[in-house]
């Protein structure tokens, strides 16, 4: 194919989406409209501070209950590893079948383990920024701390077993997770099929984290002409996007030398 060839169909594609995009664009403007409309309408309701103060109690209420959380999915993981276990105990190495459910099973439990992780996460953050505030009483949010603390360990002794359990069933995989670079010798272990499993699933993580990111940022921006929540929080949300933008690139450079 000749380059004016490709140039041409570069450009038609380009003038096809170009309608999709301008319309995706006046759309951001109109939501972006209406929102500045109703938050002043809200204002004239409820003045920013009151809001502010109501937001901060309904938090400092809901932590000790967002902490709660934490263990229904610790037992929905506790569930998942033992149907593994009995699974594994059932595996006679011939029945090609079983593996699979048996990773399946894992699976679930990591994606429980995170979840949990995430909840403890936000319920910590919550304790440490309300409690300056009054708006959590200082003997509440250090039994949420205690909980949640000790909830983060047996999140990684539930994590310890799934990797075990993972590493039974392929004597060839490497690592563990009280080691610091755990990762590294795990991937490294991998063979090329889990690799490209692991290589788009990054990549999903990557762009969803990027619109996220970018989500967060606006919102946070928005927010900030009804509630003056300062500058931080705006940055903030920024900073998963400019790292993993930069990361991303920077990877893709190295290895393109690299090869």
């Amino acid at each position: 194919m000749k380059q004016t060839d490709k140039q041409d169909k570069i450009q038609k594609e380009n003038r096809n989406k170009l309608p999709g995009f301008l319309f995706l664009v006046a759309l951001g403007g109109v939501i972006g409209a209406c929102t500045g409309i109703f938050s002043n309408w809200l204002a004239v309701i409820v003045s920013p501070a009151e809001l502010a103060h109501a937001t901060t109690q309904a938090l400092g209420t809901a932590t000790p209950f967002l902490a709660l959380c934490c263990l229904f999915f610790l037992a929905a993981t506790l569930l998942c590893l033992h149907k593994a276990q009995m699974l594994f105990d059932r595996w006679d190495g011939d029945d090609e079948q079983l593996p699979e459910q048996i990773e399946q099973r894992l699976n679930w439990a990591l994606l429980w383990i995170s979840i949990t992780q995430f909840l403890v996460f936000i319920a910590m953050g919550l304790c440490f920024s309300l409690l300056p505030l009054d708006a959590i009483q200082s003997s509440v949010a250090l039994i949420v701390l205690f909980f949640v603390i000790v909830v983060l360990f047996f999140c990684i002794g539930l994590q310890r077993r799934v990797v075990d359990l993972t590493r039974r069933m392929n004597p060839e995989k490497q690592g563990s997770v009280y080691d610091i670079k755990f990762r590294k010798k795990w991937y490294g272990s991998c063979d090329e099929a889990e690799r490209r499993r692991i290589g788009e699933a990054s990549y999903s993580a990557f762009i969803l984290i990027s619109y996220t990111s970018l989500f967060l940022w606006l919102a946070m921006a928005v927010l900030n002409i009804f509630i003056p929540v300062g500058p931080l929080p705006v940055l903030t949300a920024l900073v998963p996007w400019g790292v993993g933008q930069v990361t991303y690139i920077l990877h893709c450079i190295r290895t393109q030398i690299s090869s």
